[in-house]
């Protein structure tokens, strides 16, 4: 049977063992282990955390054992935790760390051992507690300090005080000369303790000059008040009511001016904007119309309209032309208030988006729109990005041009249809008479003779030419070779 050990790890040997060693272990037994649980003393080292001291089943030196233990290093600036096994044990705690150290069991309480304190404590296995909590009698080999329940002196022993009795004791109070105030109530205290009062009424109790005690002086810079007035150098500002000889009140009046700091008037109108006037009181513009905007008309500010710009006499281009270029909305250059627009090599209007729009029109009169004839490879109006795209004038026709081919052209008598400058569709003036080939180029077959369709649509396939006579209503005529 193997050996068991004790809560403070002693070896116990079973019988028959260690038949040739049961020697050694007692010795360490009574060597270490107990010599250690009586009187060992170990350091237990703390580095700015908390330190936890265990037992195992070894009779070889452990800390845990020991009864002295010794705490050094660093606490970090907080109270620690040192924690001890739950078994029953007495320790004495020697604290040289720099702050306070709670000795306890892992889930109970303990005792707090304070920086540079001694303290003797038991372990219940359940909680850390004081060992001694009642003393008979004690002697004190020095005073008792104030900071431990004492007065920090000798004297009052029982050679000096000899008992509370009618000499010093009056009424249950302690005497003055003993320690107390010889009054139970802290006015009687304060006329015990403080200097005489007699004579004294409305002096001040100070610190006397060699700062060994305290005494009455007389109040310093007392008076008596005759006049009180008041003035100011702040623009707008005055004070009345004054001067004040007996009772009365001085009254602040007037409108802070700019030079101090204020506007020098006592009502702005809500939402105006405020002007400055140099050291003057300040003006305002107030909104005026929605959507006026703040203007300077070279003098003072105003609220009006946006202005959309003054009569023009003349715009001149030079180098490439005149370019507007917006970015989304309508372009319009009207001829209202321009008496006229010279362009050097040509006038260009490009917009991003939206229509570009140009007018002629005021003075009683139409007004004309004039531009070089143009011609199919350079057409006197043009679309930007597109090669020989445009409009130009040919003799008595308008012709527009795609790619530099004649793709239409339109007299007063006549419209034309060309490609490649060949004549393919001609009507007349009246639209009564259409001359040319038509082509059809794509074949379309209705659904049946009610599909979809449109009132004069003809569409055709191999077999039939379709005629839709009216809405959604399909014809159909059978076509042959011959």
């Amino acid at each position: 049977m193997p050996s068991t050990y004790s809560n403070l790890k002693i070896q116990l040997m079973a019988t028959g063992e260690n038949s040739t060693t049961w020697g050694d272990v007692t010795n360490t037994n009574l060597g270490t282990a107990i010599e250690e649980a009586i009187a060992g003393s170990a350091d237990v080292t703390f580095a700015s955390g908390d330190v936890t001291l265990t037992l195992s089943d070894t009779n070889g030196t452990q800390t845990a054992r020991n009864m002295r233990l010794n705490l050094i290093g660093t606490t970090g600036g907080v109270t620690r935790n040192l924690i001890v096994p739950s078994i029953e044990k007495a320790y004495i705690v020697n604290n040289t760390c720099g702050d306070a150290v709670v000795v306890k069991t892992t889930a109970g309480t303990g005792i707090t051992v304070p920086a540079g304190k001694t303290t003797w404590v038991f372990t219940n296995a359940t909680n850390v507690v004081d060992i001694v909590t009642h003393l008979t009698s004690l002697t004190l080999g020095s005073a008792l300090p104030v900071a431990s329940g004492g007065t920090g002196s000798t004297s009052g022993n029982a050679s000096a005080l000899t008992g509370f009795n009618a000499s010093n004791v009056s009424s249950g109070t302690l005497a003055v000369s003993f320690g107390g105030t010889g009054a139970n109530a802290a006015p009687t205290a304060r006329v015990n303790l403080l200097p005489s009062y007699g004579g004294n009424a409305g002096k001040l109790l100070a610190l006397n000059a060699g700062a060994t005690d305290v005494e009455w002086i007389s109040a310093g810079g007392a008076g008596t008040v005759t006049s009180v007035n008041a003035s100011t150098a702040i623009s707008g500002l005055s004070f009345s009511g004054g001067p004040v000889t007996s009772a009365g009140t001085l009254t602040l009046s007037g409108t802070l001016g700019v030079q101090g700091g204020g506007t020098g008037t006592t009502s702005l109108t809500s939402g105006a904007v405020l002007i400055g006037a140099g050291t003057s009181a300040v003006t305002s513009v107030s909104p005026g119309t929605a959507a006026n905007v703040l203007t300077s008309n070279g003098s003072a500010w105003v609220s009006q309209a946006p202005s959309g710009g003054g009569a023009v006499s003349s715009v001149t281009g030079s180098g490439s032309g005149i370019s507007v270029s917006p970015t989304t909305g309508a372009v319009v250059v009207s001829n209202t208030g321009v008496t006229s627009i010279v362009a050097g090599t040509n006038v260009t209007i490009s917009g991003a988006t939206g229509a570009v729009t140009i007018n002629a029109t005021g003075g009683g009169g139409s007004g004309t729109f004039s531009a070089n004839d143009g011609s199919v490879s350079a057409p006197s109006i043009f679309f930007t990005g597109a090669t020989n795209m445009g409009m130009y004038r040919a003799g008595t026709s308008i012709n527009f041009a795609a790619g530099g081919v004649n793709v239409f052209a339109a007299t007063s008598t006549q419209t034309q249809i060309s490609a490649n400058n060949t004549q393919r569709i001609l009507c007349d003036a009246t639209g009564s008479s259409l001359s040319g080939t038509i082509v059809f180029s794509t074949s379309s077959t209705p659904a049946s003779a009610s599909a979809t369709g449109t009132a004069g649509t003809i569409t055709w396939d191999s077999n039939y030419i379709y005629v839709c006579t009216a809405t959604n209503t399909w014809k159909r005529v059978a076509i042959a070779t011959w």
